[in-house]
């Protein structure tokens, strides 16, 4: 009688188990400007690009990186670049170069540029702090047509 009553609570559990719902987590992308997802950096709180292209094709490109308290360089490259039309690569159009002492670093630059292509301003950064050496990057896009 005994062996009847576990085994009916045995088949009575595995039933149980094998008829609970699934639960599907949605799958995510990377995170998006202004969203609440952020990467994580062991040096760096904070990197941004933001390209503004103006009427007469004034290309306004500003990068800001915000390195920990402990930072003692942050070395950064700016790229202005032209995407091609057809979408195979691009070109770099201007480029500037920007090192500081300490863990804030803003540029802000500007550079007219040619109608019927979509730009792109990236940010390339070197933060230095506690004997490590951190790459970050980050780019903004804008169509100027």
């Amino acid at each position: 009688m005994k062996k009847k009553i576990v085994a009916s609570l045995l088949a009575l559990s595995m039933m149980i188990s094998v008829s609970a719902p699934a639960f599907a987590v949605e799958q995510m992308d990377a995170p998006k400007l202004n969203s609440n997802y952020h990467v994580m950096w062991t040096n760096t709180d904070r990197v941004n690009s933001t390209i503004n292209i103006n009427s007469n094709g004034r290309a306004g490109c500003v990068g800001i990186i915000e390195a920990r308290e402990g930072t003692t360089k942050i070395q950064a490259t700016f790229l202005l670049k032209q995407v091609k039309s057809n979408g195979t690569g691009t070109k770099t159009v201007k480029s500037w170069t920007k090192t500081v002492s300490g863990d804030y670093l803003l540029f802000d630059g500007a550079y007219y540029v040619s109608k019927g292509y979509e730009y792109e301003f990236e940010v390339y950064a070197n933060v230095y702090r506690d004997g490590i050496v951190e790459n970050v990057s980050v780019s903004d896009y804008e169509y100027f047509g």
